[in-house]
């Protein structure tokens, strides 16, 4: 059982190690497709690859693509960098709608613990505990260390 999942955690790893080499060739053949680079941000992303996912993502920004997708990206990038203004200031973009997204308002709750704004921040897993379809043990968990 070790194995296979070892194994297969590997591929996964492989697998978005060759999805980043790919766009990135797409990239040199097309180097003002705006949305190669999102989509290489994104992956950098999930490769942890958060210096490298920000250079992408602010390239997208300064070159005018504007999305929501790019917006929260942005702002969870900024947080494991602990750019906390950064991460505020994309959170805000992307709530300025007035929608209501989970991912996002989780985001926020975190920013807030970190920031040592405990009252809110357990305010806000409260919320999302309230609005989510399905219980989510790890809600539960950051509300109580909140």
């Amino acid at each position: 059982m070790t194995v296979l999942l070892s194994t297969s955690l590997s591929l996964a790893h492989g697998d978005l190690h060759a999805r980043i080499r790919s766009v990135s060739k797409l990239i040199s053949e097309s180097p003002q497709d705006i949305q190669l680079y999102q989509q290489r941000s994104s992956l950098y992303l999930q490769h942890r690859q958060f210096r490298r996912a920000w250079r992408d993502f602010r390239r997208c920004e300064r070159k005018g693509f504007v999305s929501d997708r790019l917006w929260f990206t942005m702002a969870q990038t900024a947080y494991w960098m602990r750019k906390d203004d950064d991460c505020r200031q994309y959170l805000n973009r992307f709530q300025s709608k007035g929608d209501i997204n989970l991912p996002a308002m989780r985001l926020e709750a975190q920013l807030e613990s970190r920031a040592g704004k405990f009252s809110v921040a357990t305010a806000l897993f409260e919320q999302i505990i309230h609005k989510s379809i399905r219980v989510i043990p790890e809600n539960y968990l950051d509300a109580a260390d909140a």
